[in-house]
C-alpha cells in the first residue's frame, strides 16, 4: 500500500503512488497545521505510513513552515539525535 490520494482535487501527486512502508531511515515530517497548498492530513498519513516517523506539527507557518526557526531547530535536533543513533527506525512491515 502506498500513498495515492488522487481522489483530493488539491493534491500535487495526484496519481502517484510512493511505497511509504518501504522506507527504513529515519525519518522527520515537518508540517504546518495552517497550510493551505497541501493540507495537515498528508503530512499525518506520510508520518503513519513511514515505520518509525515522528511528526512535527506547528500551529502556523503556512507552507512555508521550514523557515520558521522552530522548524530548523526541530530539523537540526532530529538529524544529531539520528547521527547519534538515538532516533528508532521500524524496519518495513
Amino acid at each position: 500500500a502506498g500513498l495515492d490520494h488522487d481522489s483530493t482535487e488539491d493534491n500535487l501527486f495526484a496519481g502517484a503512488t510512493f511505497d511509504l512502508e518501504a522506507i527504513s531511515a529515519p525519518a522527520l515530517v515537518v508540517h504546518a497545521s495552517d497550510d493551505s497548498f497541501i493540507p495537515p492530513v498528508h503530512a499525518e498519513y506520510t508520518a503513519e505510513h513511514i515505520p518509525g516517523a515522528q511528526l512535527v506539527m506547528f500551529d502556523n507557518g503556512g507552507h512555508f513552515v521550514l523557515c520558521r526557526n522552530e522548524a530548523i531547530i526541530a530539523i537540526s535536533d532530529f538529524i544529531q539525535r539520528a547521527h547519534r543513533g538515538g532516533v528508532e527506525v521500524a524496519g518495513p512491515a
